[in-house]
């Protein structure tokens, strides 16, 4: 805290006009507890000062003094503009009901008020509804407007703030290269401290976000190291945690993940009353970082965060979901959020990955072919001087890579894998390399190449081990040696052949085909891949026994619900196993067939190893002898009424 000075008043003003925000929130709040009657302007500055240090809710209460006392002072232009900040900061805080009461006001304000600068202000915010809302020409016409007031009135901060978001309008209307110009050219009048702390923030921000949006990240990253040290030199507290949401997302694209989540988690702190909406976005790149980290339960949450901050948690929400194993909540919650217009439509090429990767391992290759194409062809109209971003061309190769090698097209697909890979590497982006090398590495294997194959994967292994991404490390070790980790599930109908006399041909087919398809649903909804299907049994591999003791129970369940329908035994087992070709073999695969021999009609049974870790009730616990194994075995009972 500062000493005290005799005049407090004049020693804030005096600290505003220097910038030095720290002096003067602390000696305008002294002069306005000690009884000075501070003016509009005065109240004004309190809360800009305020809010550079970080302390948003004396900002607020600072800038609603300050409307008030402008009327008071019969300054309309002045309490408008006060006004309009006040529905921007709210707008922030996501209390949208109040931005818009605001808004209105101050709208109402200017009516009686000849045009000037606050007129320009008022356009300027027009514009940013309407962009909000997706009506991008309404939004240029808005801020045109406010450009022309602007060059009118001579206001440098006006001017710079109109090309800015007439900059970014442009670039999501597909007119990147235009947009990028007016942009860079405000970006320089920012760099060259032509500008107030505000404007220069607000330009900052944005400029990262369109360089962000654009998967241009070499560029963002640059803007985000210059805004840093814009807050360090200016001493500015309330700004950088929403550099920190910016420089964390490159350092998660760069592999830094724990530097990343510790930036992160301080960023949570800084802005969680500054900017609740910034906040959300912090949380869903932790959600995404922990993800990756294979920490389920850490992205849950905080993924939940973000979404109670108003962040849309796709696509991390709905890849959280198939890698817990939930193929069909997966597909359809990327779809939902595919089908949501509001999503602007440069940053679907953030959800279309998603869908294509979910899509494939559903076995659903057209809709993985249709958004490939659809990522295609937005990169082709997001081009920066004729070429697409890198990342957003890595990304599009590697879609491509994925689909063609779902498709059998293997010199395709090694083409565009190899494309892709040398572009990650380039911006230096090593966890999607080492995802792209997992399917250039199966691609080898399939044209006979165990050399090659060997390479990748090994590479993507070691690569996957470094970041601390640990269930990618398994997978990439599973299929370099061969071997794989699954819960197995064999199922089968009980007295098939006595049920199908009893029942005719006919009918018997139809109740088989209802089975099947009820099976298969369960196995696609809980992330079960069927290996082989023989008569009236399934054998089914599942990545992780959640997934399968859930499938189990949802076909018992499903089963019992009919009104004619088979008794079906169900045997699981968790084991390593030899895997080639989508086939699966080994004593693993063997213990789980004979124990779903052991089970009656209607019963799930598993090795008590298996389901040790699941929460699901369980009974009839008792050693069994399986047939060609030395050892008994502990076996339960599910119980799936419960």
């Amino acid at each position: 805290m500062a000493q005290a000075v005799e005049d407090p008043l004049a020693a804030g003003r005096d600290a505003a006009r220097r910038n030095a925000w720290q002096e003067a929130f602390e000696r305008l709040q002294e002069a306005d507890k000690s009884g000075a009657k501070l003016s509009g302007d005065d109240l004004e500055v309190l809360g800009n000062a305020a809010m550079w240090t970080g302390h948003l809710a004396a900002s607020i209460e600072a800038l609603e003094r300050a409307y008030a006392r402008y009327l008071e002072e019969g300054n309309p232009s002045r309490a408008a503009f006060a006004a309009l900040h006040l529905a921007g900061e709210y707008r922030n805080k996501l209390q949208n009901a109040v931005a818009t009461g605001w808004h209105q006001r101050g709208a109402r304000l200017l009516e009686d008020v000849p045009e000037g600068l606050e007129h320009g202000y008022l356009e300027l915010q027009r514009g940013q509804i309407e962009y909000g809302r997706g009506n991008y020409d309404q939004a240029l016409q808005h801020i045109r407007r406010s450009a022309v007031i602007a060059t009118r009135v001579q206001d440098k901060d006006l001017v710079a703030l109109a090309t800015l978001r007439e900059g970014i309008v442009l670039v999501k209307k597909g007119q990147v290269d235009a947009g990028l110009a007016l942009i860079d050219e405000v970006s320089a009048s920012a760099v060259g401290g032509e500008l107030s702390p505000y404007s220069t923030a607000v330009i900052y921000c944005n400029t990262i976000g369109t360089c962000r949006d654009l998967a241009d990240y070499s560029r963002a990253a640059e803007w985000t190291e210059t805004a840093m040290r814009w807050c360090e030199r200016e001493a500015i507290a309330g700004f950088p945690g929403m550099c920190r949401v910016d420089r964390a997302g490159i350092m998660r694209l760069r592999g830094s993940w724990a530097e990343a989540d510790e930036e992160l988690k301080r960023a949570c702190e800084e802005l969680a009353d500054f900017s609740p909406r910034v906040a959300g976005e912090a949380f869903y790149e932790i959600g995404e970082i922990r993800l990756r980290m294979g920490d389920f339960t850490g992205a849950e949450e905080a993924f939940g965060r973000a979404i109670e901050l108003a962040r849309d948690p796709q696509p991390g929400i709905a890849l959280l979901r198939l890698a817990q194993g939930k193929v069909d909540g997966a597909a359809k919650s990327i779809k939902r959020a595919l089908d949501d217009e509001s999503w602007p439509r440069l940053a679907r090429t953030r959800l279309l990955p998603a869908q294509i990767e979910i899509a494939l391992v559903a076995g659903d290759v057209a809709t993985a072919r249709g958004a490939a194409e659809e990522l295609e062809a937005i990169a082709e109209d997001y081009k920066i001087a004729e070429a697409a971003t890198p990342a957003l061309e890595a990304s599009v190769r590697s879609a491509w890579g994925a689909v063609l090698l779902a498709e059998g097209d293997l010199d395709g697909a090694v083409t565009c894998l190899r494309r892709a890979l040398k572009i990650w590497r380039d911006i230096d982006a090593p966890y999607d390399a080492a995802r792209t090398r997992l399917l250039l590495g199966q691609a080898y294997r399939l044209q006979g190449d165990e050399d090659g194959a060997g390479e990748e994967l090994a590479a993507a292994r070691k690569a996957f081990e470094r970041l601390g991404a640990a269930r990618d490390a398994r997978r990439a070790e599973e299929l370099a040696s061969g071997r794989a980790t699954k819960t197995f599930m064999f199922t089968d109908i009980v007295a098939s052949t006595k049920l199908a006399e009893a029942l005719g041909e006919q009918r018997w087919q139809t109740v088989l085909a209802k089975h099947d398809e009820t099976l298969r649903s369960s196995f696609a909804k809980h992330g079960g891949e069927v290996v082989k299907h023989t008569g009236d049994g399934f054998f089914v591999a599942f990545e992780d026994v959640a997934g399968a003791v859930e499938a189990a129970i949802d076909i018992q369940r499903a089963l019992a619900e009919q009104g004619i329908a088979p008794e079906v035994r169900i045997g699981l087992h968790t084991a390593q196993a030899a895997s080639a070709e989508g086939d699966y073999s080994g004593t693993g695969v063997s213990a789980a067939e004979r124990i779903a021999s052991l089970a009656g009609g209607g019963q799930i049974l598993a090795s008590q190893e298996s389901v040790v870790a699941v929460a699901a009730p369980t009974s009839d616990g008792r050693q069994e002898t399986l047939k060609g194994f030395d050892k008994p075995v502990d076996v339960v009972s599910i119980d799936w009424h419960a």
